[in-house]
């Protein structure tokens, strides 16, 4: 399934999610009401700060497409205690089937707009991606089931982690 990733992940989301210890024991999940939301970048973003950082090089900013992600919901812990979580990421496309994947942390000057993955689809609609975080090793497998629902899942291992993230998300209308 060749898709468009950038018109395929541009708009609003229903987010799902289990985190999984390595022993199979439920750490969190997702309580209903979890968004995500990729929109189109603005002027706002200074696409030569981001691609100093692209292991690419340079680029005409000019063709570049971009779109931010953001989400935010409400985790419930295995042990009932319940927190609000908010991430975003910075999505530069360099082709109709991929994109380096950035932190986006304005406030934190080390980690904002530092290069986390690529998702570059294959035939079937899936991506495979890896991340080394110091110590922590974070793999990604993004599959899409049609270009209205896809998922992610994030094996996270290290000195002090060992678990698993599955992630389920629904184009809204």
């Amino acid at each position: 399934m060749m898709v468009c990733l950038f018109d395929v992940l541009r708009g609003r989301w229903s987010l799902r999610r289990r985190i999984v210890g390595a022993d199979g024991s439920l750490m969190g999940t997702v309580v209903d009401g979890a968004k995500a939301v990729f929109g189109v970048v603005g002027d706002g973003v200074d696409w030569n700060v981001v691609a100093g950082r692209t292991p690419t090089g340079a680029f005409d900013v000019g063709d570049v497409k971009g779109l931010l992600y953001r989400e935010s919901g409400d985790v419930e812990l295995g042990n009932g205690q319940h927190l609000s979580f908010h991430r975003e990421y910075l999505y530069r496309f360099v082709s109709d089937e991929a994109a380096d994947v950035y932190f986006f942390k304005p406030g934190i000057e080390e980690e904002h707009l530092k290069y986390f993955h690529r998702v570059s689809l294959d035939e079937s609609g899936c991506s495979n991606a890896e991340h080394l975080c110091i110590d922590d090793l974070y793999t990604v497998h993004m599959s899409f089931e049609n270009s209205n629902a896809f998922k992610m899942h994030w094996k996270i291992k290290g000195p002090q982690k060992d678990y698993e993230i599955f992630s389920s998300f629904t184009k809204e209308e």
